[in-house]
């Protein structure tokens, strides 16, 4: 995924969960899986984070490279 700004990776696919840390404008790291979660602007997908990482981003800030399974 290619974030578009800094983004908050959370622990669970809420805004009002647990800041686990944050991706920086352009980073590219590797998605497990999308959830149905909290509603960002209209959008209720978020993305659990792979590669070791944890933690899940809100959809509506990521521009997908590739498809990505439901979890």
């Amino acid at each position: 995924m290619v974030s578009r700004l800094p983004l908050t990776v959370r622990e669970y696919a809420s805004s009002d969960s647990r800041a686990l840390g944050t991706l920086q404008p352009g980073a590219v790291v590797a998605l497990t899986c999308k959830v149905v979660g909290e509603k960002v602007d209209g959008n209720d997908r978020w993305y659990r984070l792979g590669a070791g990482k944890k933690g899940y981003v809100a959809a509506r800030y990521v521009d997908n490279l590739s498809a990505v399974p439901w979890c």
